[in-house]
Order: C-alpha cells, then structure tokens, then sequence
C-alpha cells in the first residue's frame, strides 16, 4: 500500500494496524477483567471523537492556508494537539483533566 499511495498509504496503514492494536486490547481487557464492561471503557471515548473531529476541522482549515512545508507541518502539528487537548479539558475527558491538573500543581511548586 506505501509503494503505490506513497504518504496517504502509510497513513492508512498506520490507523488500520492501530485500529487492530486496540481491538485486540479491547478484547484482553474484557476477557481478562470480567467486572469491566464495555460501557466502562467506552464511556469517554466519545469525548476523544468529538475533541478528534474538531481537531481534523482546524487542520483542514489552516492546510488551507499555509504553504506545505516543513516548518508550516510542526506548526500544524502543535496546534493540532493544543486544540485536541483543550477540547479534552473543556469536555472534562477523566484522564486529560486529571493529569493537567498533576502537571499544573507540579509547576507551581
């Protein structure tokens, strides 16, 4: 797929054999722990898919504005994180909030 779709095939390479990762973990987990249900581990995932879809927005919108190259990638990098992260926090997503708050009380030290 990488020879033929070059970028894009690596890509979707990329996503499919994550997407596997996490099935295959999804199902160790459940086997494993039988008093987690799969309400349980899905319970904030929504909050990623909304915070991933408004990323995908904001990096639609600024490769539409920026010039592709390599300085113009790590600044779309960035702001694609922040606006993923603080999506998170503004959704209150558990695992996000709890860690921002452990690094913001580990700053004010």
């Amino acid at each position: 797929m990488i020879k033929k779709f070059y970028s894009i095939g690596a890509a979707i390479s990329s996503v499919f054999a994550e997407y596997i990762i996490t099935l295959i973990q999804v199902i160790y987990i459940y086997k494993l722990k039988k008093d987690i249900t799969l309400k349980d581990m899905f319970k904030e995932s929504y909050k990623c898919l909304i915070a991933g879809i408004i990323m995908l927005i904001t990096l639609i919108f600024l490769n539409s504005i920026f010039a592709p190259s390599l300085i113009n990638t790590f600044i779309m990098i960035i702001c694609g994180a922040f606006v993923y992260f603080i999506v998170l926090i503004l959704l209150k997503n558990k695992f996000v909030c709890d860690n921002y708050l452990k690094v913001k009380k580990f700053i004010k030290r």
